[in-house]
């Protein structure tokens, strides 16, 4: 779930006075008289009540229990797919082929003494939020051994530096210092300190980010770094339109660049959300059907295609599923993932079908270190299907969703607490996807360039196989 999106739209909703969105699930599968009462999540660590009132939704761990600054509509939004297996057990989703949240039904005893418990407005005490924060990461964080952490270790390391009269920022610094060598792009911690936004995020890309960097230092026209690498990403989008498409570029929206080349379809794909207006899951899929379907129907006589997703960061894994239908010729598993914590068997994901006659000539799909996320999903869901090439470089090697966390004084943490697995059962996380043939994408000596050097020599190695 897409849960600092959500508290973000919430306030400005909120201010602006304008959310008459639904509070309960619109979906005909919700009902307010079956589905009333507080459920407990296998996995995820979540809470959720529901009652006349609205929805609430709290995270909770073995020590503590905080609600989260959502909406009862925000939560609808999310949790609007409801299915009964029984009186006692539920599982919801955002979409039908969503994750599934498994909940178990507190009996009416417990359920209210557990919701008491819970806290409404923030607690600052540092040593309070130490023991959150670090029972947060033991119950929810998957990949503690395959970072080569140990977690308790740490835990005892910095316990002894905690003390109730350090400062917001000082303990910032500690916990940020404590996940520092999780070497995961889903592990940030956010918060909002003397009216200043501070983030801590320590994965970064193994090779585009250390290039950018270099190129960085190297000239002065430029003095922030940020500015400089959003000025790299508009020139590789400058250099996909000219060098690669030679000026017979089409654009659909901010994220999607088409076109064909020597009768070599391309497509450029730099984000797996936000395509529609709302960015909702179902909205955003239609849109990228839409949009698949306008490039389909000229990419269809092409002889094959170079879907490229090399400076892709992830979103919604909906989306990859709804574009790999595109060359699909039948059903097929896409991959699976199970939740720490949650059902130890594995929610399966599928392929489906084309609607129309699928794309069956060969798809080259072009991945960097920097295709992360969802992108890694799409991956994956490409993989299974035959005529689907991987090429480029290895994947960063982050799957699981990020799992959003609110600590007792309103901070977030993010963490990774899903295991996924391809289509034959390989897992991946810390590792990334490995493509069958290798083509350097962000390795030449001119960052600027290298992109475009890469994929030109992609072209003509696939019309020599032709």
């Amino acid at each position: 779930m897409q849960i600092l999106k959500t508290l973000i739209l919430s306030g400005v909703l909120a201010l602006a006075g304008c959310d008459n969105r639904p509070n309960f699930p619109t979906s005909s599968t919700f009902n307010i008289a079956e589905h009333s009462g507080v459920w407990q999540s296998q996995g995820y660590g979540y809470l959720m009540k529901i009652d006349a009132n609205g929805m609430q939704l709290f995270d909770t761990t073995r020590v503590g229990c905080v609600q989260k600054a959502m909406s009862s509509a925000d939560i609808a939004s999310h949790m609007a797919v409801f299915h009964t297996i029984t009186d006692e057990h539920i599982w919801v989703s955002e979409t039908p082929n969503s994750t599934r949240y498994y909940f178990n039904r507190l009996p009416n005893k417990d359920a209210k003494s557990v919701i008491d418990k819970c806290l409404t407005s923030p607690n600052h005490n540092p040593t309070d939020n130490f023991i959150y924060f670090t029972q947060t990461m033991s119950e929810h964080y998957a990949f503690f051994e395959t970072y080569q952490q140990d977690w308790p270790k740490i835990v005892e390391q910095y316990e002894s530096k905690v003390n109730d009269d350090m400062s917001q920022t000082e303990l910032f610094n500690l916990f940020s210092n404590m996940i520092k060598k999780l070497d995961d792009a889903h592990v940030f911690l956010s918060a909002r300190i003397n009216d200043t936004s501070k983030r801590f995020q320590p994965n970064e890309s193994r090779i585009l980010r250390p290039a950018l960097s270099r190129a960085f230092k190297e000239q002065n026209e430029i003095k922030d770094e940020r500015t400089f690498r959003l000025h790299w990403y508009e020139y590789y989008k400058h250099q996909v339109r000219t060098a690669i498409l030679n000026e017979s570029a089409n654009d659909i929206g901010k994220f999607i660049i088409w076109g064909m080349t020597d009768n070599i379809g391309y497509i450029n794909l730099q984000r797996m959300q936000n395509f529609s207006q709302s960015g909702s899951i179902q909205d955003d899929v239609l849109a990228i059907q839409q949009a698949m379907d306008t490039i389909m129907a000229t990419l269809a006589t092409s002889d094959a295609i170079i879907f490229d997703i090399t400076a892709n960061g992830g979103g919604h894994d909906e989306v990859g599923l709804a574009i790999a239908q595109y060359f699909n010729a039948k059903q097929r598993l896409a991959y699976s993932k199970t939740a720490l914590g949650g059902p130890t068997v594995p929610q399966k994901f599928y392929v489906n079908k084309a609607n129309e006659p699928p794309y069956i000539k060969p798809v080259y799909l072009v991945t960097s270190d920097h295709t992360v996320s969802a992108a890694e999903t799409f991956t994956m869901a490409m993989r299974a299907i035959p005529n689907v090439i991987h090429v480029g470089d290895t994947t960063r090697g982050n799957h699981s969703d990020v799992l959003d966390k609110t600590l007792l004084n309103g901070w977030h943490l993010g963490l990774s607490n899903e295991t996924y697995q391809e289509s034959d059962g390989k897992i991946s996380e810390g590792i990334g996807l490995k493509p069958a043939q290798s083509y350097p994408i962000f390795s030449n000596d001119n960052i600027f360039e290298s992109h475009s050097i890469a994929i030109n020599t992609l072209v003509r190695d696939v019309k020599a196989k032709l």
